[in-house]
C-alpha cells in the first residue's frame, strides 16, 4: 500500500472515529423518559429531573436542558438554584455524568392543561401538560390562601393539589403542600 494510500484511509478512519462519537452524543427521544408531571414551589424544594440518553441507551453528560413553558400561566423566581439558568419563560440546566439535569423549580401556580416542552441541545425529548405547584395563587409564597384553595381542590376533581400523581388529593399532598410551605417562598 502507497504512502498515500495509508494516509487517505487513516483520515478516513479518523473523520468515520470523529463522526461515529458525534453521532452517539445526540439526545434520542426514543430512550428518554421523562416524568410526566412535575410538582414545585417558590422554593425549589422539590427537583424534576430529565435524564438524556443516546441511541444506544447511554447517558449524556454535558447536554444542554431547556424547560420551556411556553404560554403556561406559570409564575418562574427571578432567582433560581445553582446550576439552572432562567430566561423569560425558560429554565435550563447541563446533565452531570450521569446524564441528569437537575431542576429545583422556583415557580408558582397550577398549570394543569398547559405544555411545557423539553429539550436536550435542541432536540425535543417531551412534552408535560401535568404542572402544580402548593403556591395556588402566584404571589410567590405558600401561605393560608393556598391551603384553603388545596382544601377546595380536595373536594373537586380539580388536581392542581395532587402533588404525586396518583390522581387523587389526599394527606399525602397535604404532606408535600406543608413542606412546601415550611420551605417558604422565593430566595
Amino acid at each position: 500500500m502507497s504512502k498515500y494510500m495509508r494516509t487517505a484511509l487513516l483520515v478516513a478512519v479518523g473523520v468515520l472515529c470523529v463522526a461515529s462519537a458525534a453521532f452517539a452524543s445526540v439526545p434520542d427521544p426514543t430512550q428518554i423518559s421523562c416524568q410526566q408531571f412535575m410538582a414545585y414551589g417558590p422554593s425549589g424544594f422539590i427537583s424534576y429531573v430529565v435524564n438524556v440518553k443516546n441511541q444506544f441507551g447511554a447517558n449524556i453528560a454535558g447536554s444542554n436542558v431547556l424547560i420551556d413553558f411556553g404560554t403556561a400561566p406559570i409564575t418562574l423566581c427571578t432567582n433560581q438554584a445553582a446550576g439552572v439558568t432562567r430566561s423569560g419563560q425558560t429554565l435550563s440546566a447541563v446533565t452531570n455524568a450521569s446524564g441528569n439535569a437537575t431542576f429545583p423549580i422556583r415557580g408558582a401556580k397550577c398549570a394543569n392543561g398547559s405544555t411545557a416542552k423539553i429539550y436536550a441541545d435542541g432536540v425535543l425529548i417531551c412534552s408535560i401538560t401535568k404542572m402544580r405547584s402548593v403556591d395556588f395563587d402566584g404571589n410567590l409564597l405558600v401561605n393560608a390562601l393556598d391551603l384553603g384553595t388545596w382544601a377546595a381542590d380536595q373536594a373537586t376533581s380539580n388536581l392542581c393539589g395532587d402533588y404525586n400523581n396518583d390522581n387523587l388529593v389526599n394527606a399525602l399532598d397535604l404532606g408535600t403542600w406543608a413542606a412546601g410551605q415550611a420551605a417558604g417562598g422565593c430566595p
